[in-house]
């Protein structure tokens, strides 16, 4: 029986666990109970400790006190598995999305133990359809779109548990996906809990959380300030537990945000100077014959539904990826076509991906080394590394920038999601760049620290910096751009500037894609 009073079956119970490392304690006598049937959700800021609790559960951390158990007299003798995704999707690119499940879940093997291939492929095309997949079994993960990619993990993981009842963990499973995908992962877990198994959801996201948990536990500095259920709370109640009832956090969030419009009310786009980043007539995979200009001084904005090119516009920008045609010039140079990160660079175009323990930092690599991956030669001095001075520069910026825990020695895996994008950001502005390509810059980072990245953005702006912003969020693009173009099927659909850059007309472009000047 419940706090509530109901009586309901609990698959794990999480007792008194307590963590410490190196004499901080990161998690202190934590209880969480996750129930047969129901989604429940993890909440807190960076750093409260939602990823050392699921460590815990995962047993890739032992807990320094308390315990993690079942309940015999529900299950049997033997514990309920629990199943795991996590932010980083631990899928083989290169290999099909059978060669994937099986490597989870075990090859089927017949006579002299020769696998099974056909009766695979007819399991995991029944599996994939179960979820709602219409990819095939044979093809290749890397070949996938984001949203595909994680709803095979998510099947993997759920296929693992069997036919008993047992718990799937899902660490901010909609963090890299467009809004408009986000219910394809719902409707999964929805699935799982009707079931029988209970499903612990972790995410930044609190309207997302409140429309699909039943109950959400919040996480503040390592303890459990709050278990409510869903359906009695608001965002602005979870939010109070998450920053403190006295709104201290929240207030300063507040105050960024006063700041970021402040900096847009001042910043001018700089049009009587070569633009920061020209392209024309820029074709490729999706993208038809694209011209934009991007000024100094000014924050353009890049949105449209899945499918549209704005993340391909991004790496186009980048040189991650080709164009078959046309031509890129940065800062009145040269009319160029890129085709590696490199010649980007060189150019003076920095680049932050969409997904950043993929592509944006190295997770085995500590913050130091990857705050100075474009800058490393500026800390030789004949011919040898001061790593001192290369320690001092970073501890001294990631003050700056507000990552914490400020220790340069700390691997960039370590670090929460938000203060992995701090440390991206210090990257980006250490270059000085010309053009700044942002996609997608704050998924998986919590509401607090969203403000501070906007202030980046728009004093990178001020600074004379042409900034890019790639994103999905119609309330991100609004509080940031001073131009938003809206891309459809791969070409301009409608500009919008200054005043016309609101949440319903940014929208409804969005919405009807219409050709640029038609009414």
């Amino acid at each position: 029986m419940d706090e509530t009073g109901v009586s309901r079956t609990a698959l794990v119970e999480a007792r008194g666990l307590t963590k410490v490392f190196d004499g901080v304690t990161v998690l202190r006598d934590v209880d969480l109970d996750i129930y047969a049937g129901e989604i429940h959700a993890l909440v807190g800021a960076n750093g409260s400790g939602k990823s050392t609790l699921i460590k815990i559960l995962s047993g890739y951390h032992q807990p320094s006190s308390g315990r993690v158990i079942a309940i015999p007299r529900t299950l049997g003798e033997r514990e309920p598995t629990l199943a795991f995704v996590h932010q980083d999707l631990a899928l083989i690119e290169s290999m099909s999305v059978l060669e994937n499940v099986a490597l989870s879940c075990g090859y089927t093997t017949g006579a002299l133990r020769r696998i099974r291939w056909k009766s695979m492929r007819e399991a995991a095309a029944t599996l994939l359809s179960e979820f709602g997949l219409s990819v095939k079994a044979t093809s290749t993960v890397g070949s996938l779109g984001g949203t595909e990619r994680r709803l095979v993990a998510i099947a993997r993981a759920t296929h693992s548990l069997g036919q008993d009842r047992g718990v799937l963990v899902l660490d901010e499973p909609t963090a890299a996906l467009p809004p408009d995908e986000v219910h394809r992962v719902f409707e999964v877990m929805e699935l799982v809990a009707r079931r029988g198994s209970g499903v612990l959801f972790v995410s930044h996201n609190l309207a997302e959380t409140l429309s699909i948990a039943r109950t959400v536990t919040v996480l503040r500095d390592g303890r459990v300030v709050a278990r409510v259920q869903a359906a009695d709370s608001s965002v602005e109640d979870l939010a109070a537990y998450m920053f403190g009832s006295g709104g201290e956090a929240l207030v300063h969030a507040d105050e960024v945000h006063a700041a970021v419009a402040a900096l847009k009310a001042t910043t001018t786009a700089q049009k009587g100077s070569p633009p920061a980043m020209r392209l024309q007539g820029i074709n490729s995979l999706r993208l038809k014959n694209i011209d934009i200009d991007v000024w100094p001084g000014e924050v353009l904005g890049i949105t449209g539904l899945v499918g549209c090119g704005k993340s391909e516009l991004g790496r186009v920008m980048a040189g991650a990826q080709a164009c078959t045609s046309g031509t890129i010039s940065v800062h009145g140079g040269k009319p160029l076509r890129f085709t590696t990160p490199g010649q980007a660079l060189d150019s003076g175009v920095a680049y932050v991906p969409p997904d950043r323990r993929r592509f944006g930092g190295v997770l085995t690599m500590d913050a130091r080394e990857n705050v100075t991956l474009g800058t490393l030669s500026s800390f030789f001095q004949q011919g040898r590394l001061r790593k001192g001075k290369e320690l001092k520069s970073v501890a001294k910026q990631m003050v700056e920038v507000g990552a914490v825990p400020r220790n340069p020695r700390q691997k960039f895996a370590a670090f929460s999601g938000g203060n992995q994008q701090k440390l991206v950001f210090a990257r980006v502005l250490r270059m000085n760049p010309r053009v700044v390509v942002l996609d997608d810059p704050t998924q998986g980072v919590d509401a607090e620290t969203i403000p501070e990245l906007y202030r980046f953005v728009r004093e990178m702006a001020d600074g004379g910096c042409g900034v890019v912003v790639i994103t999905a969020d119609l309330d991100e693009l609004v509080d940031v751009s001073d131009r938003v173009i809206v891309l459809k099927d791969g070409e301009q659909s409608e500009e919008l500037e200054g005043e016309q850059v609101t949440m319903e007309k940014v929208g409804l472009a969005v919405a009807h894609g219409r050709r640029a000047g038609v009414r």
